[in-house]
C-alpha cells in the first residue's frame, strides 16, 4: 500500500483511515507493506497491528516536511517545495521497486492520485506491476489545476482499477473509464460496532463535529448557526474534535460571540477513545464542501446518533442512512434544522443508519469487496 501519509504515533489522524485498511486486510490473513515518506522523528521500519510501515528518506533529514501537514499543496507549490516533491517521487519509485524486488508484491494499491499514485505509475515503467489507485476527494479538487488533469490522465489510463471512496465523488472526468471504476469506502474501526454504548450523565444537549479545521470544512459556518440557536436554547454545547490551520480563526469566533463556555475544541483524539466522545454526544453534525466520503459520518450513526450534513460531494451517500440535510454554507437553514432535530430528538429511531453502516463500512466487508474488484481487473487484464 502507498500513500504519503500514515499515523505516525498512536492516535494521529493523518493516515488513519488508511492504516485501518491495512489492518483490515492484515486481518483477512493478508501481509500488507505500506510505503510512505519519512518525516520528523520517525522510523524507517515499523510495525503496527501486524503492518508492516516502510518509511522511505527522500531529503536532507531536518528538511523532510512535505507531509504529515495540512499545508502540502502551497508546499509544494514553492520552489524549495518543488524540489522536495521531485526527490520525493524519485526516493519513492526507488522504494517501491526496493520492496516488490525484495517481497514480490502482487498488488500495490496507491491512497490518493498523488503524490502515490505517480510513484506508482513511473514505478510501473520499471517493474511489470499490478497496481490500482484510490481517489480520496482531496485529489479530485486538484484536477481543477490544468498540470495535475493531464498528469492523472495518465496515472488512470495505465492503472488496473481505479476506486472512489463515495459515487458521489465521481465526476465526468472519469466518463471514458466506467469499467475501471468501483465505489469503495474506506472501513470505520472495529471498536464502533464492538463497543458496548456508555451512558450520556450531561443535561446538555451536545452537538458533536469531528473535522480537521481547514477552510473546506466550513466549521466557521458551523459556528456561527450555532450561535443563532444558542440565542433561542441555551442548553446546548458543541464540541468540536480535529484540528488544522484555521483553529485560531475559529477561535477568534468564539470569542467574539461569547461563546466561550459552549462551544468546545477537543483537539485529536485518538481512535480508541473516540467511541465514547461519540457516545457523549446527541447529534452529530458536518457542513463541509467537497468531503469524498465523511467517515465521521458513518462512526456517528453505526453509534446511534442522528447526523446532519451538507447536501455535497460524498456526504449524498449518507441519503439512504436517513441524514438530515443542510443547504451548503446556508448557516441559517444549519440553524433550522439543528433546532427540528434537538425537538425530534426523543422520537429518534436508528436502526437504519446503523444496518447501512454495518453493510458498508466494516472492515471485512470492505476487504471482500477489494479483492473482489481486484480480481476482476486482474482477469480483465489478463484476458487482453
Amino acid at each position: 500500500m502507498l500513500t504519503h501519509v500514515y499515523p505516525r504515533y498512536e492516535g494521529d489522524i493523518m493516515g488513519c483511515h488508511i492504516h485501518r485498511l491495512a489492518k483490515a486486510f492484515y486481518e483477512k490473513g493478508h501481509k500488507v507493506i505500506v510505503v510512505a515518506p519519512i518525516g520528523r522523528n520517525l522510523k524507517t521500519k515499523e510495525f503496527i497491528d501486524g503492518v508492516t510501515i516502510i518509511r522511505f528518506k527522500y531529503f536532507f533529514k531536518n528538511y523532510q516536511d512535505l507531509c504529515y501537514e495540512y499545508r502540502f499543496k502551497e508546499k509544494v507549490f514553492s520552489l524549495i517545495g518543488l524540489v522536495k516533491f521531485i526527490c520525493l517521487i524519485v526516493c519513492g519509485v526507488k522504494e517501491v521497486i526496493r520492496q516488490n524486488s525484495k517481497h514480490d508484491i502482487e498488488i500495490i494499491h496507491a491512497q490518493w492520485s498523488f503524490p502515490a499514485g505517480l510513484i506508482a505509475y513511473l514505478s510501473s515503467f520499471l517493474k511489470n506491476l499490478k497496481w490500482f489507485v484510490t481517489f480520496h476527494g482531496e485529489d479530485i479538487r486538484l484536477l481543477d489545476y490544468k498540470f495535475f488533469r493531464y498528469v492523472t490522465k495518465l496515472i488512470i489510463n495505465k492503472c488496473n482499477g481505479i476506486t472512489l471512496v463515495s459515487k458521489e465523488a465521481y465526476i465526468p472526468f472519469f466518463h471514458n473509464l466506467k469499467n475501471k471504476i468501483d465505489f469503495i469506502p474506506m472501513p470505520i474501526e472495529n471498536n464502533f460496532f464492538e463497543t458496548e454504548p456508555l451512558n450520556k450523565t450531561s443535561d446538555h444537549k451536545v452537538f458533536l463535529c469531528v473535522s480537521s479545521l481547514t477552510p473546506q470544512k466550513r466549521v466557521h459556518n458551523l459556528i456561527e448557526a450555532f450561535h443563532k440557536l444558542k440565542l433561542e436554547k441555551d442548553n446546548i454545547k458543541l464540541n468540536i474534535v480535529g484540528s488544522g490551520p484555521e483553529r485560531s480563526n475559529l477561535e477568534i469566533l468564539v470569542k467574539q460571540w461569547n461563546l466561550e463556555d459552549s462551544v468546545i475544541f477537543l483537539g485529536n483524539i485518538e481512535s480508541s477513545k473516540m467511541v465514547h466522545v461519540y457516545d457523549k454526544a446527541d447529534i452529530f453534525i458536518l457542513v463541509s464542501k467537497g468531503e469524498g466520503l465523511g467517515i465521521s459520518a458513518a462512526e456517528a450513526m453505526i453509534r446511534g446518533k442522528p447526523a446532519i450534513l451538507a447536501y455535497d460531494s460524498g456526504l449524498k451517500t449518507f441519503s439512504e442512512a436517513g441524514a438530515i440535510f443542510i443547504k451548503l454554507g446556508d448557516t441559517s437553514d444549519i440553524a433550522t434544522k439543528m433546532k427540528e432535530t434537538l425537538t425530534k430528538l426523543p422520537d429518534f429511531n436508528p436502526d437504519i443508519s446503523k444496518n447501512f453502516v454495518k453493510n458498508t463500512f466494516h472492515g471485512h466487508s470492505v476487504v471482500e469487496r477489494f479483492l473482489f474488484f481486484y480480481g476482476n481487473k486482474l482477469q480483465d487484464a489478463n484476458s487482453k
